[in-house]
């Protein structure tokens, strides 16, 4: 009988000391998503998607062009959260982080096309000789859907 009180006590101990040792995780994990938040809400993006959100929010006549493009923007998105009147922060970096990708490939076209010995007077000339069509839209969707 002893044996098993002391068996007993033993568990109790092991038990009331992972009970510590799991308040003390929970609470070192509390601390990281509260520090992630206050990293997040102090991110650059997150100052840009406010001040992109007033300017959407705005009753101003001016705002309305930027309000319909952002709608035709999200036309083919089938995420939800995109749906709303307002920018959301992981929006805006998808955005940018297109508009970087899509400026690094113009970059690299034109280092290629200097390679090759084709010169920016050249290259109006046979712009100006082709046939102009505007593909506006082809670069929105593809910025849109990166």
């Amino acid at each position: 009988d002893d044996n098993s009180d002391i068996n007993i006590d033993s568990l109790q101990e092991l038990m009331a000391e992972d009970d510590m040792n799991i308040e003390k995780e929970i609470e070192t994990q509390r601390k990281r998503i509260r520090r992630a938040k206050e990293d997040m809400s102090k991110h650059v993006m997150s100052a840009m998607t406010v001040f992109a959100n007033d300017f959407l929010g705005s009753p101003r006549e001016e705002y309305n062009d930027l309000r319909g493009a952002l709608a035709l923007s999200r036309k083919n998105v089938p995420d939800e959260e995109y749906r709303s009147s307002q920018v959301s922060t992981i929006e805006l970096c998808r955005f940018s982080k297109s508009a970087v990708m899509t400026s690094r490939k113009r970059r690299k076209q034109n280092i290629k096309s200097k390679e090759e010995g084709i010169d920016e007077f050249s290259l109006i000339s046979q712009l100006t000789n082709a046939e102009v069509g505007d593909d506006s839209w082809e670069d929105m969707l593809a910025l849109v859907n990166v």
